[in-house]
């Protein structure tokens, strides 16, 4: 083992300090409209704002929470089930008479009732999100490593899938998205991958890495016609790493439709409106401030943007997420500060929520500060028929861990 002498020690609380600092800054003095906020709702215009609760679950425990505007948490989820105590879902969402899907990331999906407890789970590297398709199959996104050649060289890199289940879980068939997106991805890309699968073990080629070339972060079935595709045909997705969102045949999975590079910039959720716009949180880690923008798809002209709320910028590094309401709204999540907001098309600021649980933690290993209590993303539910299990609860405390069906 070796000793750290006076210098390194040095070297070490310098370096340490100097990222406190910057942490420090960011958190209370750059000029972004997450700095410095209180915690739980601090602004809620009720005339102004969308009626209906916000949906979300945090990275840092398997819980769910169905939070009314004015910031009284109306019912919760939780289960160990897949899970461990410290390990949030991945992400949500609310079924008829109260049931949940919860995405335990890299390990499965669980189906709860109202009172969290197991209806099914299926496993599977499952992450970010899903949808169901008019014959009530259930799509989800899947990774694992997979063996590609790339000028001569085979290697492994963390392919995505689709997988389309039953609505019992049970897994009904799998469709690749590496050949598709594989002519997307840059040069420099494959030959850091490349790489990094060289001098790295398999077990290392991981979410967040170099061999995580993709990272597709989204999809959303196409409801209605959009570029000569028929509705229910076509998935809309999002591709993180390569700065793309794309339409892919749902049948085939061939190409229908891209945009992004040089545009976008590790953007997250972006999901087609009922005027034939995509509404993309666009998080921008290279310009240093994010944006939620309205995309023209056949022209890739972008004709509406929030980059500013109150004269201050949003920015999440990475997570994100937009809603539009139908009050014509937009529900904002800047993930890295837990953070959720509401503004109206004027872009008034109407509501503003930081989870409670948001914190900066130290940490052993550089960059030495992690965040707790983040928020992936967060949906107004907007269908009423989806609260009426409301009705049949009375004050109910959180559910207790339903630990003894652990798997």
């Amino acid at each position: 083992m070796v000793k750290m002498n006076r210098k390194m020690w040095l070297n070490f609380g310098i370096v340490f300090l100097t990222i406190m600092l910057i942490v420090s800054l960011e958190e209370l003095w750059f000029g972004f409209i997450e700095n410095n906020v209180p915690s739980g709702v601090s602004v809620y215009k009720q005339e102004k704002a969308a009626p209906g609760p916000n949906l979300f679950c945090s990275r840092d425990e398997p819980r769910a929470v169905l939070l009314h505007p004015d910031g009284r948490i109306l019912h919760q989820w939780y289960s160990l089930i897949g899970g461990k105590r410290d390990k949030g879902w991945h992400h949500v969402e609310l079924l008829p008479e109260g049931d949940l899907f919860a995405i335990v990331k890299d390990k499965g999906l669980l189906k709860l009732d109202k009172m969290s407890q197991r209806i099914w789970q299926s496993p599977g590297m499952f992450h970010h999100d899903l949808d169901t398709n008019d014959a009530s199959e259930i799509l989800i996104l899947e990774r694992e490593l997979t063996d590609i050649t790339w000028k001569g060289d085979t290697f492994p890199i963390l392919g995505e899938f689709i997988v389309f289940l039953a609505q019992n879980g049970t897994r009904l068939r799998r469709i690749s998205l590496n050949e598709t997106l594989l002519p997307l991805v840059p040069d420099s890309h494959l030959e850091a991958a490349r790489k990094f699968a060289q001098n790295n073990p398999r077990k290392e080629l991981t979410n967040d890495t170099y061999a995580d070339i993709f990272h597709v972060n989204s999809i959303e079935i196409l409801r209605q016609d959009l570029l000569g595709i028929p509705a229910f045909s076509a998935l809309l997705l999002s591709a993180r790493e390569i700065n793309t969102i794309f339409i892919i045949d749902l049948a085939t999975g061939a190409l229908l439709w891209s945009f992004g590079p040089g545009v976008l910039d590790h953007q997250h959720q972006p999901t087609l409106l009922s005027n034939g716009e995509i509404l993309i949180f666009d998080n921008g880690q290279k310009r240093d401030w994010s944006r939620v923008i309205e995309l023209t798809p056949d022209s890739g002209v972008i004709h509406s943007s929030i980059e500013r709320v109150n004269g201050k910028r949003i920015y999440s590094f990475v997570r994100g997420g937009a809603q539009r309401l139908k009050n014509g709204n937009t529900l904002i999540v800047s993930g890295e500060r837990a953070v959720a907001l509401e503004v109206t098309p004027e872009h008034e600021l109407v509501w503003f929520y930081k989870n409670p649980e948001y914190r900066v933690v130290r940490k052993r290993k550089a960059p030495f500060i992690d965040r707790k209590g983040l928020i992936y993303r967060m949906e107004k539910i907007e269908d009423p028929s989806l609260l009426l299990f409301l009705d049949d609860l009375r004050e109910t405390p959180p559910s207790s861990p339903n630990e003894n069906s652990v798997s």
